[in-house]
């Protein structure tokens, strides 16, 4: 938009209008066609307030303002109080990450992280500082065999999605359900060739590929050809609608759980294990793993949403 609308914005947004004026200074703004490029500098961005930030980088993401604030830094409660008791960062660093982060329910959000790695002046200290924000909360998940596990029960739930080859775990559930006190076995072999290779693992993005976000994730769970139109959020919802009914909550291995915001649009897209388990991936941010997380993480890293869960119609 033009400069005095993007400047509006801001401010109705919840900008003061005196640090909106300091932003647009004609030092700052340049147009690059119909789109106005503000780069108001670090300094400026370390002096906002936190009700500023709190109100301001919410009300601009999806507008393709910059990938940082569309897909921020999400710490759940528990992940953020274990970076800020994290001994090897400098107390200064932790200090401006405080002031940098704003809060977004029960999850600290932080778009400015470039601006925090530069006021970082050695090294080692924005290594710590990266290596700390990066850690990601997930679930080793093993399945307990006991000597009366009913191996059948367990193939009807399992070994119905599409591409789980039950057979070939069939020999060893029954040779763990033999022993004295069972055993237990990791669910990598209850989980479909995608998702087993992808696992704690991170993507490795060469120029044509596709996003792989969540959509693209959840709906190659049991792909062996990878389908690349679920790179296209419209594409994937049509799908969606198409292939899929609502339930009221998961209960099979392979249903489809679904974060909806509060215009019921789909912000996120899990595909349900057990339990309260999910494998999913968070945004197509290169820095985000594919995992196994408990679905309450999963909404607290997306605030404001609400759960939706489906079923594929099997006709």
């Amino acid at each position: 938009m033009a400069a005095p609308a993007a400047k509006a914005l801001l401010v109705e947004s919840g900008m003061k209008g005196a640090d909106a004026e300091r932003a647009f200074a004609p030092e700052h703004v340049s147009q690059e066609g119909s789109d106005t490029v503000v780069v108001p500098g670090d300094e400026f961005i370390r002096s906002l307030d936190t009700p500023t930030r709190q109100a301001v980088y919410p009300a601009l993401r999806g507008r393709g303002v910059s990938a940082a604030i569309d897909y921020p830094y999400v710490f759940p409660d528990p992940a953020y109080q274990a970076i800020l008791a994290d001994t090897r960062l400098d107390p200064s660093d932790v200090a401006l990450l405080k002031k940098l982060v704003f809060r977004v329910g029960d999850a600290a959000h932080l778009c400015d992280y470039e601006t925090l790695l530069r006021a970082i002046p050695v090294p080692g200290r924005r290594i710590d500082m990266l290596k700390a924000m990066s850690r990601q909360s997930a679930v080793l998940v093993r399945m307990c065999v006991r000597p009366d596990t009913d191996v059948d029960k367990v193939a009807n739930y399992w070994g119905h999605v599409e591409n789980v080859r039950f057979n070939d775990v069939r020999p060893l559930l029954e040779s763990l359900r033999d022993q004295p006190k069972g055993g237990t076995l990791s669910i990598v072999y209850f989980l479909p060739p995608f998702a087993r290779d992808r696992l704690y693992t991170y993507p490795i993005r060469r120029p044509g590929d596709p996003g792989m976000d969540c959509h693209w994730t959840t709906f190659n769970f049991s792909n062996l050809q990878l389908d690349d139109r679920f790179d296209d959020a419209d594409f994937a919802t049509r799908y969606l609608m198409e292939r899929y009914y609502t339930i009221g909550a998961p209960s099979v291995y392979g249903d489809i759980v679904l974060l909806l915001d509060d215009k019921n649009l789909i912000r996120h897209s899990a595909v349900f294990l057990a339990d309260d388990l999910v494998f999913t991936k968070y945004g197509r941010n290169e820095q985000q793993p594919w995992m196994i997380v408990h679905i309450a993480d999963m909404l607290a890293a997306y605030p404001g949403t609400k759960l939706s869960c489906v079923r594929r119609r099997t006709n």
